[in-house]
C-alpha cells in the first residue's frame, strides 16, 4: 500500500475550497470516507487522523467547509468559521454534499462503499450529512453535537448511524442525547449511541487539556476506533 496526499480543489456555492485526499489511489473499488474535522478545519491533526484511517484501507477526503483561504489556528477562530454553517443548515448541507460528490468521482473509490466520520464540530457535520438524505452507507460521530433543527429530517437517513460520546461531556446536554434517541427511533434508523464513562469532550484530540471539560484519552481513543473500524467493516464491507 502506497499512501499519497493531494489537495483537491472544488467549488461550492461560488466559493473555492481545498479539501485533501489521503489514501492509496492506485487501486480501484476501495472504501471511501469523508472526514469532517473539528472546528479547526483542515489541520495537521485532521491530516494525521486521515493517514491513520487510510492505512486501514480507506481513501479519505478531509473536507474543507470554510474555503481554501480560511485555516483557523485557534479554537476561537474555528468556532467563528463554523458558526455561520450551523445557523444556515441549507448552506451547510449543500457544501457537505458537494464534498461527497468530489469523493464519489475519485476513481479509486467504490461509490457504493462511502461513509463519513467526524470529530467535535465534524461529528455534527456527519450527522447533518446523513439527515440531508445523502447517499452514504454509514456515518460515525466522535464527541460531536447531536442536536438538529428539524428532527423529521432523520427520516431521510439512508445509512447506519454511530455516535460515540463522553458520558461526562459538559458541552452536550442530556436533553440533546435523549432527543437524538427519540429522533432515531421515530425515523426507524439503524443507530447506536455509545457513552464512555469518566470521559469528557474532545477525547480523541491530542491537544485537548481542559480538566473536567475537554481532555484527550488514549484509552478511550483505542476503544472508540476499534468500534469504529468494526462499524465500517460491517456497513462498508
Amino acid at each position: 500500500m502506497t499512501l499519497t496526499q493531494k489537495i483537491i480543489e472544488h467549488v461550492g456555492l461560488g466559493v473555492p475550497f481545498a479539501s485533501v485526499l489521503v489514501g492509496d489511489t492506485t487501486r480501484s473499488g476501495q472504501r471511501g470516507l469523508l472526514l469532517f474535522p473539528n472546528a479547526l478545519g483542515v489541520s495537521p491533526g485532521a491530516l494525521e487522523t486521515a493517514h491513520e484511517l487510510a492505512a486501514r484501507g480507506y481513501v479519505v477526503l478531509v473536507v474543507d467547509l470554510y474555503g481554501k483561504d480560511v485555516r483557523p489556528t485557534t479554537l476561537t477562530d474555528g468556532m467563528a468559521a463554523a458558526g455561520p454553517l450551523r445557523t444556515d443548515p441549507t448552506r451547510w448541507r449543500t457544501l457537505m454534499n458537494g464534498a461527497l460528490a468530489v469523493l464519489r468521482e475519485e476513481s479509486s473509490v467504490d461509490p457504493k462503499k462511502i461513509g463519513a466520520i467526524g470529530f467535535c464540530f465534524g461529528g455534527s457535520c456527519a450527522l447533518e450529512l446523513a439527515r440531508s438524505g445523502a447517499d452514504v452507507r454509514a456515518v460515525a460521530s466522535l464527541h460531536g453535537g447531536v442536536a438538529t433543527q428539524n428532527a423529521d429530517d432523520a427520516k431521510s437517513i439512508q445509512g447506519s448511524v454511530f455516535v460515540l460520546h463522553g458520558a461526562d461531556d459538559p458541552f452536550v446536554p442530556e436533553a440533546d442525547l435523549r432527543a437524538f434517541e427519540a429522533e432515531m427511533r421515530a425515523a426507524g434508523v439503524d443507530w447506536q449511541l455509545i457513552e464512555f464513562g469518566n470521559t469528557v469532550h474532545s477525547f480523541s484530540d491530542k491537544g485537548a487539556n481542559i480538566p473536567g471539560k475537554a481532555v484527550y484519552s488514549p484509552r478511550v481513543v483505542r476503544r472508540a476506533f476499534r468500534m469504529v473500524h468494526d462499524f465500517f467493516d460491517e456497513t462498508l464491507g
